[in-house]
């Protein structure tokens, strides 16, 4: 099964650094955008989270 991890595994077994670096580059966006949609998602479901307009 080729995967993403498969692709920069192999990418970094045959030393080929621009794939490399697309690939991880690929995974670190990924993991950047999954946790900014965790924190959306949980400030518009938690009312505790959500911040007051006024004092």
């Amino acid at each position: 099964m080729q995967g993403l991890g498969n692709l920069v595994l192999n990418a970094a077994k045959a030393r080929d650094f621009p794939m490399l670096e697309a690939g991880v580059l690929v995974m670190a966006a990924i993991f950047v955008l999954s946790a900014a949609a965790g924190d959306l998602l949980l400030a518009l479901l938690d009312p505790r989270q959500r911040r007051r307009t006024s004092p």
